[in-house]
């Protein structure tokens, strides 16, 4: 550790490291740095598995590139992650005048200082960072590293795409941050190496030894992480054809025996039944401070089953828990009070959490390719990896961890073995292809990357895969000719550049068709009914991502349709496409039966009625709401600023705008004031309490005495919420530079006469008497800064003003 000194690592952060890394590197981050130099500057990907130290690479390189005053961005896939990695940065650095910055799509705030560059460190998902380069590919200029985290994500269908086009762009530019890739294992780690143009570190062994196998018959028949050596150890044999309960006696056995487990199942509800019946046989310890921290959060129909769970020391983590919910759970878990979690195999990633053993269902639901319906199907073997690399986690366990999946027969236990135990890393391949080619080139022309039809084939050209797609010339010049004619984009001779309506769709990361569905509502209508947003905004291609179950008894009762129908009993709906459905003689079809139950659901969202009514009237979880609400957020943020750049009508403009934040908190705009505040366990129930036991503004709740704010929320609450009142009212220290009174400067007898003469496309100004002629935006904000000046006594104006 004490090397790192030479880096310009301050000795206070090399003294915290050695408090949480230990007195020396692993040999991996050892040879990063001494072979490889990585904090030298050099371009690296390390591939490795699991708690082999890569994370803390990027921890080092970053760190080395701050203390120089060098700009740093860590792109993180999931924004749970993303939040976690932010909140550690902030705790180790942001006391030594470090600023860290987020930008997710539930995290805006930060987003337009680290446009302009006003950022030490900005943490960063996939889509987010994306959209940065679009908007300002030269901001490549002033970030001297970029940590690509998860990087093989890039094979990944859902978030591959949007990658590979960030790193095509930085690829294509001439601009050349370091760049870390921190990946898991890869087969063919050399050719993405080769790729990006970075040295490759390739691991393979593990700090701590992982067994990794399969149980029959109450053997662990394994294989050794590191050596390879197979061999069997005796678990608990069980003679039943049910798989839980095989499961629920070896966790029995596990749990005794001191270990912390986490079990990976294929669906929400199989966590929940499994978490609940096994926290029923067991005689754990209660989890009594998470039960205490749970009882603070806002009721939900499975905060009751977690605190009947963690009565036995079990808890489930899925997808439907809010996110309040969710960092209960992993912050006890992390104490060492929750001994086993069951867990959603989609979840894993999103999960930093370690145990001694890992039990692994290889099964999962997705949503089909052709339908809404759930299909069960295989987990890969990527997938596989990441959930065995939980167990066995250095600095937590010394002796090995151990992954088991659970076969019932022999076969099974044949297949498991070969497709898992003895599987073989899947070869990375380019996502890109699966993207719309419209939308690739309407984000390679918005950003400035590609020009013109020639700059086009060249960049895709620096794609992962894209020498296809650049060769195919007609291709090209045929999609090129079609986003003309939708006027997405603009043609001057051979120049291509965005339209209005293009440069909303690339901004906002929406697909060209969804951009297109958008401007044709806004052009057939005015209308300020957030029913028929809901369900235009849904009813659009990227609102198809946006799922929620309709059960068979609500599509037979037609429930949505008497609800729809009672909506608008006495006013007949603005928009034509609902009207409709509602003259329509038939039932709706399921696809307007889920549009309409979510259109109706996001209605009710907004208004003071319980998230725990809402979750019995339309049978979803409370976590479910919150993910459509903020995914239905950023759509109709879209639709404002489509609506803005058509010139639509001001109220309609300024409609969308109120409508998609209030969706995102899950409050109407009287209270978003609240909401945004971003205070830990405030949520829109405790918000709506506020508003019933009169605690209208900010300065009543700022005057009130806390047992008096107790009576409407916890006392725990009250207190964070006023102490962020009280901080936000404190001013801000202001630095410390020269000043001087508005009207004066540095020399007192300066007269200025703004004349306003054109002077060719210039315009004239006089400095105590002698003509000076300024460019025409100069003279703009020099006007502008002087009506300031005799507007109000400070003189200053705000910088959006300048460009609104």
């Amino acid at each position: 550790m004490d090397k790192l000194l030479r880096y310009g690592i301050p000795e206070s952060v090399i003294e915290s490291w050695r408090k949480n890394q230990g007195e020396k590197l692993l040999p991996l981050q050892a040879v990063a740095v001494t072979k490889h130099n990585l904090l030298n500057g050099q371009s690296l990907i390390i591939s490795a598995p699991t708690s082999s130290g890569k994370t803390f690479c990027g921890e080092m390189a970053a760190v080395a590139n701050l203390f120089k005053r060098k700009k740093v961005i860590f792109l993180i896939p999931l924004k749970a992650i993303a939040e976690e990695k932010y909140f550690d940065f902030c705790q180790k650095y942001g006391g030594l005048g470090i600023g860290v910055a987020i930008s997710t799509r539930d995290r805006q705030e930060d987003d337009r200082e680290i446009e302009k560059g006003n950022f030490d460190l900005a943490i960063m998902i996939y889509e987010k960072f994306n959209q940065l380069l679009i908007k300002n590919l030269d901001i490549l200029s002033q970030v001297n590293l970029i940590v690509l985290d998860e990087l093989q994500m890039i094979a990944d269908p859902s978030r591959g795409a949007v990658l590979e086009l960030a790193l095509t762009k930085i690829k294509s530019s001439k601009y050349s941050p370091q760049i870390l890739g921190l990946s898991a294992v890869l087969k063919d780690a050399d050719q993405l190496s080769s790729w990006l143009g970075c040295e490759l570190l390739l691991e393979k062994s593990r700090p701590v030894e992982l067994l990794q196998g399969v149980l029959l018959d109450g053997k662990f028949h394994f294989r050794k992480y590191n050596s390879g050596e197979e061999g069997t150890s005796q678990l608990v044999e069980l003679d039943s054809e049910e798989s839980h309960q095989i499961l629920f006696a070896n966790l029995k056995k596990l749990l005794k025996d001191g270990e912390q487990v986490l079990v990976f199942l294929k669906s929400k509800k199989t966590c929940e039944d499994c978490a609940l019946l096994f926290s029923e046989q067991t005689k754990l310890p209660s989890s009594l401070n998470a039960i205490e921290a749970l009882s603070q959060l806002e009721n939900s129909t499975l905060k009751e089953k977690l605190v009947f769970c963690l009565q036995g020391g079990v808890a489930f983590h899925n997808a439907d828990l809010t996110s309040d919910e969710r960092k209960v759970i992993e912050y006890f878990y992390l104490k060492g009070e929750i001994r086993v979690i069951f867990s959603t195999t989609t979840l894993s990633l999103g999960i930093n959490l370690p145990a001694k053993t890992v039990f692994i269902e290889t099964q999962k639901f997705e949503k089909g390719e052709y339908s809404n319906k759930a299909v069960m199907l295989p987990i890969s073997w990527s997938e596989y990896e990441n959930m065995s690399g939980r167990a066995g986690r250095f600095g937590l366990q010394k002796d090995f961890g151990r992954s088991i999946i659970i076969a019932q027969n022999r076969f099974q236990f044949d297949s498991l073995w070969e497709g898992y135990v003895e599987g073989e890393e899947e070869k990375i391949s380019s996502q890109l292809y699966k993207k719309e080619l419209g939308d690739v080139i309407l984000d390679l022309v918005a950003s400035g990357a590609g020009k013109s039809l020639s700059h086009l084939k060249q960049v895709i050209s620096f794609s992962l895969d894209g020498q296809p797609i650049a060769q195919d010339e007609d291709m090209l010049k045929e999609t090129v000719k079609q986003l003309v004619e939708e006027k997405i984009l603009l043609k001057s001779g051979e120049t291509l550049s965005p339209s209005r309506l293009g440069h909303v769709c690339a901004f906002k990361d929406i697909s060209i068709r969804t951009g297109i569905s958008i401007k044709k509502k806004l052009e057939r209508t005015t209308d300020l009914d957030p029913f028929s947003w809901f369900y235009s905004v849904l009813n659009t291609k990227d609102g198809e991502d946006v799922y929620i179950s309709v059960g068979f008894w609500e599509q037979q009762n037609r429930v949505y349709e008497k609800a729809l129908t009672e909506r608008y009993k006495d006013a007949s709906p603005p928009e034509q496409e609902i009207k409709n459905l509602l003259d329509a003689k038939i039932s709706f079809s399921p696809k307007e039966t889920r549009l309409v139950k979510l259109g109706l659901l996001l209605c009710e969202w907004t208004t003071s009625s319980t998230t725990l009514d809402m979750e019995s009237k339309y049978f979803c979880r409370s976590g479910q709401i919150e993910q459509i609400g903020k995914r239905v957020s950023w759509l109709l943020d879209s639709a404002h600023g489509i609506a803005r750049v058509l010139n639509s009508d001001k109220r309609l403009v300024q409609f969308l705008k109120r409508l998609s934040l209030e969706v995102n908190f899950g409050v109407n705009d009287v209270v978003i004031k609240f909401a945004r505040l971003r205070v830990p366990g405030l949520g829109r129930d405790y918000i709506w309490n506020l508003i019933n036991g009169g605690f209208c503004s900010l300065r009543k709740i700022k005057e009130a005495k806390l047992e008096e704010l107790g009576r409407v929320m916890p006392n725990s609450v009250a207190q964070r919420l006023k102490e962020r009142i009280e901080k936000r009212a404190k001013p801000k220290k202001k630095k410390k530079n020269f000043t001087y009174k508005v009207g004066t400067c540095i020399r007192e007898d300066i007269n200025l006469v703004i004349d306003g003469t054109p002077v060719k496309d210039k315009f004239l100004v006089l400095v105590n008497g002698r003509g000076v002629n300024l460019p025409a935006k100069s003279f703009k904000y020099l006007v502008k800064l002087t009506r300031a000046a005799f507007k109000n006594e400070e003189g200053w104006i705000h910088k959006n003003d300048f460009e609104p």
